[in-house]
C-alpha cells in the first residue's frame, strides 16, 4: 500500500490516476479539505483509505492498516508564496 500526502492538490490528484491507470488501487490518500473544493481533484481516482492530514501521524500510530505502507509519496505542500510563519513552513 501507497500513502501518498497532498493526495488532493493538483500533482497529488494527478498522481493517483496515474497510479490508478497502472493498477494501482491500494493506496491510502491523506490531505486537508478545509472549505475549499479541492476534494473534486480525486472525483473517480480510486483508493483504499482517505486521512484528514490533522489525523495522519495518530493513525499511523495506531491503525492496523498503518503497518501495510511500503512508501510514502510527499507531495503535501504550502503554495501560499506570502507565509510567513517559519513554524507552519
Amino acid at each position: 500500500m501507497l500513502l501518498i500526502t497532498g493526495a488532493a492538490g493538483f500533482i497529488g490528484s494527478a498522481f493517483t490516476w496515474a497510479l490508478n491507470e497502472r493498477g494501482r488501487n491500494d493506496l491510502v490518500l491523506s490531505d486537508l479539505f478545509g472549505a475549499g473544493e479541492k476534494w473534486k481533484n480525486l472525483l473517480g481516482c480510486r483508493f483504499n483509505r482517505f486521512v484528514n492530514r490533522n489525523r495522519l501521524f495518530e493513525e499511523l500510530a495506531s491503525e492496523p492498516w498503518a503497518k501495510s505502507i511500503e512508501a510514502v509519496v510527499h507531495m503535501g505542500a504550502r503554495t501560499d508564496t506570502t507565509e510567513t510563519d517559519t513554524d507552519f513552513l
